[in-house]
């Protein structure tokens, strides 16, 4: 899963959901729960280079283009991948959430005030 980082936070989560359904409509339902793996990119020209390799190397995927407002091509959702297939993607970095780039969103964005994070055995004595 493929996403734009220069869309504010809510937007990124609705338009990679918009890519994984469409997707899964496509290629239809697996009989398996795949791994998720949450990649952001900083911009489009970013998203098409991602679409690009995809197409070269054959990997299954469905690009999501928002057909309200100007947001344009926003995510790509890929089918589950094989070990191969996860080679040629190896090089992307995972999603992170980035609040100073948030503000300066393409549509205005809100900046969000991450949860605290705690250690798995402080979360379970809460």
């Amino acid at each position: 899963m493929f996403v734009r980082q220069d869309l504010p936070v809510e937007h990124q989560a609705v338009q990679s959901i918009h890519a994984v359904d469409q997707m899964r409509c496509t290629y239809g339902p697996d009989d398996y729960i795949s791994n998720v793996v949450f990649v952001g990119v900083p911009n489009t020209r970013s998203l098409e280079k991602v679409l690009k390799k995809l197409k070269d190397n054959q990997i299954p995927h469905y690009p999501w283009h928002e057909p309200d407002g100007d947001m344009g091509f926003t995510s790509i959702a890929t089918a589950p991948l094989n070990s191969e297939q996860k080679s040629v993607l190896c090089n992307y970095r995972l999603w992170k959430f980035t609040p100073e780039k948030q503000s300066q969103g393409l549509l205005g964005g809100s900046v969000l005030t991450p949860a605290p994070v705690y250690p798995v055995a402080q979360r379970l004595e809460q």
